[in-house]
């Protein structure tokens, strides 16, 4: 491939991006697989170690986990056509997450929205905010849960007992995922062009 190739610019972006994200975050860690040598990383697999709902008891009562894995696959089409393929590969009990059935870990998002004007960092800082809970959508009206065994749980015992609200802000999780500054964040939602700290290629192994 071309060092032009749009496909593998991006790439490189957003392997710094989560690279650097990752380096100032207590809470979340990578490993990364590269297309191949000298080339940039197109898979990941994201380590959240945050407080989380991983199921529910017999008397559906919230069963806690502090340590979650997600997929996100980049393909060669992203991000113009497509968005990231982001997938849980351990269980939890979210309404925007499928928790079983043949399209369990589906993660609810708008991917190729995401894709298309947000760096890769940014999407996983959305996806560990769903899994502390801080950002969910139980309601059912659009856009629907993806889960709604789970969304009705949120609204009939979740909710009313306090584990989660959003209204009254309350979450599962109160840690902050990476201690960003207002100007760094200031950058992620205005553009996509990164400054790395390093120029080469890590792969930084989850523990």
């Amino acid at each position: 491939m071309s060092n032009h190739d749009p496909w593998l610019a991006r790439l490189q972006k957003d392997y710094e991006a989560i690279r650097d994200y990752c380096e100032d975050s207590d809470f979340v860690s990578y490993s990364a697989s590269l297309l191949k040598e000298g080339l940039p990383p197109d898979r990941y697999l994201i380590k959240y170690n945050v407080k989380s709902i991983v199921s529910i008891d017999q008397n559906k009562l919230p069963v806690f986990g502090s340590e979650h894995f997600v997929l996100i696959n980049l393909p060669h089409n992203y991000p113009m056509v497509s968005g990231p393929e982001c997938k849980m590969a351990s269980d939890i009990w979210h309404p925007n997450i499928r928790h079983d059935g043949p399209f369990k870990g589906r993660i609810c998002i708008n991917a190729k929205a995401l894709g298309s004007w947000l760096t890769l960092d940014m999407l996983v800082q959305h996806i560990g905010e769903m899994l502390q809970f801080k950002n969910y959508h139980a309601d059912n009206i659009q856009p629907f849960p993806e889960d709604p065994i789970v969304a009705n749980w949120v609204k009939e015992i979740g909710e009313p007992k306090g584990f989660m609200n959003n209204a009254l802000g309350i979450s599962v999780d109160q840690s902050i995922l990476q201690k960003a500054s207002m100007q760094w964040l200031s950058t992620r939602k205005n553009s996509i062009s990164i400054k790395s700290r390093r120029s080469m290629y890590s792969n930084k192994t989850i523990v």
